[in-house]
């Protein structure tokens, strides 16, 4: 992680701003839980494979999965 906050430093340093997206979702079956990992997982790593990505992380805090991105632009 230390080289994803890296970049968003740089980036924030030389541009002055980033574009920062947070999510949180619960889930409250099994069932629902395959269907939201079966679309989760690939949309993850198309996030990560997109250009103006600085830094991507997901996360289960307390039953609640979050993702937290961070852009160069709106695009």
């Amino acid at each position: 992680m230390p080289r994803q906050n890296e970049t968003v430093k740089n980036h924030v340093v030389a541009h002055g701003s980033v574009y920062v997206s947070i999510t949180g979702l619960k889930i409250k079956t099994i069932w629902k839980a395959l269907w939201f990992w079966r679309y989760a997982i690939p949309s993850k790593i198309q996030a990560d494979r997109s250009p103006g990505l600085l830094f991507s992380d997901v996360k289960s805090i307390n039953g609640i999965n979050h993702t937290l991105t961070a852009w160069t632009d709106q695009k």
